[in-house]
């Protein structure tokens, strides 16, 4: 009898893997759509990891939850799931598809993926380019940041199929963001419009490839002339863990050796805690050496980069240029909902890593954003190199 405790144990705890797995994806091919479901899921979570919201949240979910069983399919219930979470007060809790889960789990663990290397931000009902990754496949089209999309393989972005839902944070005031679906060999064509003014768009063709954002961090690594000056410039796309620290010493160490000042771009996404210190390491270093360094940040700076972006402000080592970051540092993690749908939620409660939540970082030169139309004008960039110049002349 005691040979067999063991495998009749793994049995028991497989059939309980494979109940709870199965419950998870109720939207499953093998199940028909039911309405409320995903919703029911998303409340349960919620009830459980802010426990001291139960009864907030609960009265939101009362109102919406005849909406909810009302849906006829699961994107129709993601954007009633999404109206309840955009009342929550907490950042890190938005709802994605499982394209989305699995795009940015592989961008978290710096594995190759196919990507189309940007994502679409939609303003005023239109969708513009934004993260356009450099040297990545939109890039490499002609693809630029703030260029407007209009149609997908000749289907108006709003109905393409290639619209992935929405990833941004539910709460923050951030602007509808979006991935584009692709998949391996199979071209996307782009209805671009570079101006406001432009009758009939470009057709762009995009070819997915593999790619991930570290290699394009380490692609857009290069001297930038401004006003007669030479200055270094390394962008962080994504705190990817074990990557980041490596990613600044090889900079610092190669094509960034000779440079006296050097712009650190860290907008957008945050990332891995890991890398917050390893990063602050060699930022620290290059400052020791005499190095002028310049961050740039924006309104979606993020987690990981907000705190990065705060330790460098208090320390000194730093010139913080662009806008007030998110608000966003609440550790998080994605649990499976149902119907190929995801929930990014705070995985510890309430508890903040810096008062920094709901309030962000503000940084010492303000310069605002501006993305329709830019076609790769970069306005927190080109004021991040004025900054740099700036010190430079005055050190002089």
């Amino acid at each position: 009898m005691k040979r067999l405790a063991i495998p009749i144990c793994l049995l028991v705890l497989l059939l309980l893997a494979f109940s709870a797995r199965a419950d998870e994806h109720p939207g499953s091919r093998s199940r028909p759509y039911e309405g409320g479901a995903l919703f029911g899921r998303v409340v349960r979570i919620l009830r459980h990891r802010l426990p001291g919201k139960k009864t907030f949240i609960e009265e939101r979910a009362g109102a919406l939850r005849g909406d909810a069983r009302a849906c006829e399919s699961v994107d129709e219930e993601r954007r009633v799931v999404f109206r309840l979470l955009a009342q929550v007060p907490t950042s890190h809790l938005s709802l994605v598809s499982g394209f989305g889960f699995r795009t940015a789990t592989a961008d978290l663990g710096g594995r190759d993926h196919v990507r189309t290397g940007l994502v679409l931000v939609e303003l005023d009902g239109r969708y513009f380019a934004d993260a356009v990754q450099y040297g990545g496949p939109a890039h490499e089209a002609g693809i630029r940041r703030g260029d407007e999309v209009t149609a997908l393989d000749g289907v108006p972005v709003r109905k393409s199929p290639r619209l992935d839902f929405r990833t941004d944070d539910a709460y923050l005031p951030d602007p509808p963001t979006h991935f584009v679906r692709c998949e391996k060999n199979v071209p996307i064509t782009f209805s671009v419009r570079t101006r406001r003014d432009q009758d009939r768009p470009d057709e762009i063709v995009v070819q997915p490839a593999y790619g991930s954002t570290i290699q394009a961090d380490r692609a857009a690594v290069r001297v930038l002339r401004h006003d007669g000056e030479e200055v270094g410039y390394v962008s962080v796309g994504l705190m990817v863990r074990g990557h980041v620290g490596a990613h600044l010493r090889d900079a610092f160490r190669g094509p960034l050796a000779g440079c006296d000042e050097v712009v650190v771009d860290i907008r957008g996404r945050g990332g891995s805690p890991e890398e917050i210190w390893a990063s602050l390491a060699h930022l620290g270093r290059a400052h020791a050496r005499g190095c002028r360094l310049v961050l740039l940040i924006d309104a979606r700076t993020r987690s990981a980069k907000e705190i990065l972006a705060q330790r460098v402000q208090a320390e000194g080592l730093a010139t913080l240029v662009g806008e007030r970051t998110a608000g966003a540092v609440r550790r998080s993690r994605f649990y499976a909902v149902g119907g190929d749908t995801w929930l990014l939620c705070p995985a510890y409660g309430l508890r903040t890593t810096f008062s920094g939540e709901l309030n962000g970082v503000t940084p010492d030169v303000r310069r605002a954003d501006a993305l329709p139309y830019a076609h790769g004008v970069d306005p927190i960039l080109e004021a991040g190199l004025a900054e740099a110049v700036r010190v430079l002349s005055a050190a002089r």
